[in-house]
C-alpha cells in the first residue's frame, strides 16, 4: 500500500513518462515511413541492361515509381520470352510492335489500363515461349488487349490493328 501523497506524486511522474513514450512512438513512426529514391542498375545474362528508380522506405518495401518504369520491365520480359520462342519471325515482330504500342500509350491512358494491357502482352509473350503454347491463353490475352484498346478510344486503334494481324497467325 502506498500513502495518498506518494500516489499523487507517482501519478504525475507517469503522466510525464506517457508523454515521452508517445513522443518517441511518433518519432519512430516518422522515421519508419521515411521514403527515399534509390537508383538500381541490373545487368543480367545476355547483356540485358535494366536501369530503374525505386521508392524504398525504411521497412524495405519497394514500389515501381512510374508506369514507364513498369513498362520497361514488361518490355524486357517480353523480349526475353521472344528470344526463347520458336514462333515465326512475323509473330515475334508483331508482339514486339504490340509491346512498343502499349508502351507509347502508357503515358496517355489511366495507369490501371496500361498495366492491364502490359500484363496481357507479357502473358502472350510468355505463352508463345512455351514448348506447347495453349491456344486458350492466346485468345484470352488478345481479347483482353482488344477490349482495353477499344475502351480507350481512338488512340487504341494501332493496338487493335496489330491484334487483328496477330490473330490469324496464332489462332488459324
Amino acid at each position: 500500500m502506498t500513502p495518498a501523497d506518494k500516489r499523487l506524486s507517482l501519478a504525475g511522474e507517469f503522466d510525464w513518462a506517457r508523454r515521452k513514450v508517445a513522443q518517441k512512438i511518433q518519432d519512430y513512426e516518422a522515421r519508419r515511413s521515411a521514403v527515399r529514391l534509390v537508383s538500381v542498375t541490373n545487368v543480367s545474362e545476355g547483356a540485358t541492361y535494366v536501369e530503374k528508380s525505386i521508392v524504398t522506405n525504411v521497412s524495405g518495401q519497394q514500389n515501381v515509381v512510374t508506369v514507364a518504369e513498369y513498362m520497361n520491365g514488361v518490355t524486357t520480359s517480353v523480349n526475353q520470352s521472344l528470344t526463347q520462342s520458336k514462333a515465326s519471325a512475323d509473330v515475334q515482330e508483331l508482339v514486339k510492335t504490340l509491346t512498343k504500342q502499349i508502351g507509347a500509350l502508357s503515358t496517355q491512358i489511366p495507369e490501371d489500363k496500361s498495366k492491364q494491357m502490359a500484363a496481357d502482352v507479357e502473358t502472350l509473350a510468355k505463352e508463345i515461349a512455351l514448348p506447347e503454347p495453349r491456344r486458350k491463353w492466346y485468345e484470352i490475352s488478345m481479347s483482353g488487349l482488344k477490349e482495353a484498346a477499344e475502351k480507350i478510344g481512338e488512340i487504341g486503334k494501332p493496338v487493335i490493328e496489330t491484334v487483328k494481324l496477330l490473330w490469324p497467325l496464332l489462332l488459324p
